[in-house]
């Protein structure tokens, strides 16, 4: 789930790699079959230097984050720090124990949406995701947590965008985030060809333009994607925060994104704090980042392509650079 804003610093964490699900178009490429986790202590400890640090979101994701075992006691570490705290999940496994022991923990809750029922299941690898889905939806509304649901934008369900968004307002969410579908992960092998094309993504801007006219004051909607119009200036990647700041499953550090390229990454937390790793990475690493801010915008604002998603622009443009500093 993605907050926008000069004062957001958002640190993004991936504690486990589990899930019960096994979707077509998983970054992680998590799963059933997967079992590890990163530690309390780890977590925790990397919460509190983030916080001092100045990062004032915590975004958990997965693998499906309900089913990870220190969840609550991460979470009231950020609480206690004053930090907001989302949590992407795909809303399967919600149940009114679970909700309780998170009580007043949770400040936003984002739920996987991908389509119509039958689209949604094929795309969960689950003949009744939908429909459980859809069942614990009244456990959230009346634990009055507020939430949204989360549109992995593809070839396939850019007709259902306006079947998405009057869901979203039938089931009472404050929020629909559409966000096109990166080819990483399990979407590369799985859901080939899925990404969307300029034109198809003109054709969402202009959807989610009308949807907003339509929806005004019920439901927030967000695209994430930005023209070459709206690039900004310069990231102020520096800003002494890179947000957001992204703890993968196995305790890599790295930034803006899960899997962003290992040249950029921070490094580990099995091996030093996050303090540590953010203070070595400004000295080892933020130049260097800088310019890729710098040259990514530049091409961005050149190319032919209006519509594109930034980071993923980043991190194409890194693992070029990677591969060229490797050939030579």
């Amino acid at each position: 789930m993605t907050l926008t804003g000069p004062d957001v610093h958002i640190l993004q964490i991936h504690p486990t790699k589990r899930c019960n699900l096994r979707c077509l178009h998983c970054y992680s490429s998590s799963g059933p079959r997967e079992r590890g986790e990163l530690g309390a202590p780890l977590l925790l400890s990397a919460v509190r230097d983030a916080a001092s640090l100045g990062y004032n979101v915590l975004s958990v994701s997965g693998g499906e984050p309900l089913l990870y075992s220190k969840l609550e006691s991460v979470c009231r570490e950020a609480h206690q720090h004053g930090m907001v705290i989302t949590l992407v999940t795909n809303g399967t496994v919600i149940t009114q124990r679970k909700l309780d022991a998170m009580e007043g923990l949770i400040d936003l809750m984002a739920i996987s949406l991908d389509g119509v029922p039958e689209r949604h299941n094929r795309m969960r690898g689950s003949k009744r995701a939908f429909q459980r889905m859809e069942r614990r939806l009244d456990l959230v509304r009346r634990a009055r947590i507020p939430f949204a649901f989360v549109f992995t934008l593809t070839q396939d369900n850019l007709p259902d965008l306006e079947w998405a968004a009057d869901f979203a307002v039938a089931q009472g969410a404050s929020m629909l985030q559409v966000h096109p579908i990166e080819e990483y992960g399990r979407a590369c092998s799985d859901l080939p060809g899925q990404a969307m094309s300029d034109e198809q993504t003109g054709t969402a801007w202009m959807v989610a333009e009308c949807l907003r006219d339509i929806h005004r004051g019920k439901l927030l909607i967000h695209l994430d994607t930005l023209s070459r119009y709206q690039l900004p200036v310069s990231l102020d990647a520096l800003d002494d925060l890179v947000s957001p700041l992204v703890v993968e499953d196995d305790g890599t550090v790295v930034p803006l994104r899960y899997g962003f390229p290992r040249a950029f990454a921070f490094g580990s937390l099995h091996t030093h704090t996050l303090a540590e790793l953010a203070s070595g990475w400004k000295y080892r690493r933020a130049a260097a980042f800088d310019e890729l801010c710098r040259d990514t915008m530049r091409k961005a604002r050149q190319s032919d392509r209006t519509f594109a998603n930034l980071y993923e622009l980043l991190s194409e443009e890194a693992a070029d650079r990677a591969l060229v500093a490797i050939a030579t």
